[in-house]
């Protein structure tokens, strides 16, 4: 009889074979179960961390960047659809009659928004401008700049002044011009400042350098009025300018006025120099003066040194004209090339009160090709009347034509012994007055200067 033995220990191998496979989904499912636990649940949106940025596009607005460039500033980041006020305060405060910029705002879904202030800011004095957002989720944020549209430190901020011709300005850095070549492609022309100038101008003896004026024949461009500013209002000051031109200096194919500082001057022009050339050729009559084309106001304690060449042409202004035209305390070392003309003034028209005065200044001068040019001014006539006599006080020039007061001299050791000798007993009130009372002093182996310089 055949005997069936039951192998237990192979049974129990495939129970157990079979029972893993049976328990294998249970443990998969565990396993994910504890996986869950552990893995942090995602942040819903309502607990997201927002914090908003925006800033000031540039780190100092000038005269220039608020006159040409766009004061646009983006918010990003922030929590979509939320609400927000705004306002810009300044250090500097609020100019008088203008209220500060505020408003509100709403993020987009993205969380941003575009907010533009161009042209807005200068509602505000100079100073530190704030810019701050307040949003409605009870966040906060701001950005600053600074503010500086009447201190002019670049060749763009003397053009951002046509933005406040009544503006109170100092220049606070050397400045450079561009080269001709960069002008003519900028479109400029015959004068830094166009319009009509009614404010104060101080050059705070900074230099401006490489300064070229000119008139273009074949457009409208640079029209007859060449000048760093063209027209100067009545009450406008200006002020200790240091101005040198560039090899091509100031060109004009036109008739008109071409000075320095000024092609036409009503108002005060004060403790200024000029260096370089003024070249005008225009077809019939123009006025070339070192600091000014014509003069209708004052110019007080200023210098010219340089090339004059034109129709008719005066160390210190083409033209003394009015009731109020007066220089007085002045200097002009200059060589011309001119028809007719004078040593300080071109020629000086007078109203029948005849205030007219050129005083205290000398002239030295090397003139070429002049039908007709005086010690100090024009003379159209062999002597001067009474009246006209008058106009010409306590003046010096190396010019042999007789004027009435006027001392000739002859070499610079008798031009610095006449004119460092004088006292005068009142100065321009713009410029500290010297301790001696003496107008000019002595300068070595150049011409005398004066006791500011």
């Amino acid at each position: 009889m055949k005997v069936h033995t039951y192998n237990t220990c192979n049974h129990m191998k495939t129970y157990l074979r079979y029972a893993s496979l049976l328990l294998l989904p249970l443990t998969f499912w565990a396993c994910s179960k504890k996986d869950r636990v552990k893995t942090p649940p995602p942040i819903p949106d309502s607990a997201t961390v927002y914090t908003a940025q925006f800033k000031f596009p540039l780190t100092r607005y000038g005269a220039g960047a608020l006159q040409d460039s766009l004061v646009v500033i983006p918010v990003t980041n922030g929590r979509p659809h939320l609400s927000f006020t705004y306002l810009i305060t300044s250090t500097g405060g609020l100019k008088p009659g203008q209220q500060a910029v505020q408003g509100k705002g709403l993020l987009d879904n993205n969380g941003t928004d575009t907010l533009d202030f161009t042209h807005y800011l200068q509602v505000y004095n100079d100073g530190t401008l704030t810019l701050a957002l307040s949003f409605s989720d009870s966040t906060h944020g701001s950005t600053s700049t600074l503010k500086e549209q009447y201190g002019i430190r670049t060749y763009a901020d003397i053009h951002g002044i046509e933005y406040d011709l009544s503006g109170n300005y100092k220049q606070l850095e050397d400045i450079a011009f561009p080269s001709l070549t960069a002008l003519q492609n900028l479109h400029r022309y015959g004068a830094a400042i166009w319009s009509t100038f009614k404010g104060t101008y101080d050059g705070n003896g900074k230099a401006l350098n490489n300064v070229s004026f000119y008139s273009d024949p074949n457009t409208q461009f640079g029209g007859n009025e060449l000048g760093f500013f063209q027209y100067v209002d009545t009450f406008a000051i200006i002020k200790n300018v240091r101005l040198t031109f560039s090899a091509d200096g100031s060109k004009s194919v036109s008739d008109g006025y071409s000075g320095g500082i000024a092609a036409t001057s009503y108002g005060t022009i004060v403790g200024c120099t000029v260096n370089g050339i003024i070249d005008v050729s225009g077809p019939t009559i123009s006025y070339t003066g070192g600091i000014a084309g014509a003069n209708y106001g004052s110019i007080l304690a200023c210098a010219f040194n340089g090339t004059l060449n034109g129709e008719m042409t005066g160390g210190i202004a083409g033209i003394n004209r009015g009731s109020n035209g007066r220089i007085d305390a002045c200097y002009a070392n200059f060589t011309t090339l001119t028809q007719v003309g004078g040593g300080i003034s071109g020629n000086v028209l007078v109203d029948i009160n005849h205030q007219t005065t050129i005083a205290n200044s000398y002239a030295n001068v090397t003139v070429s090709s002049a039908n007709n040019f005086g010690a100090i001014r024009l003379q159209n006539n062999a002597s001067f009347t009474a009246a006209e006599a008058n106009l010409i006080v306590n003046c010096f020039s190396n010019i042999s034509t007789p004027q009435p007061n006027t001392s000739l001299f002859s070499g610079l050791t008798d031009l610095t012994a006449q004119v460092t000798a004088f006292t005068l007993s009142s100065f321009p009130a713009q410029l500290t007055p010297p301790a001696d009372g003496k107008p000019f002093k002595a300068a070595g182996t150049n011409p005398p200067v004066l006791w500011w310089q």
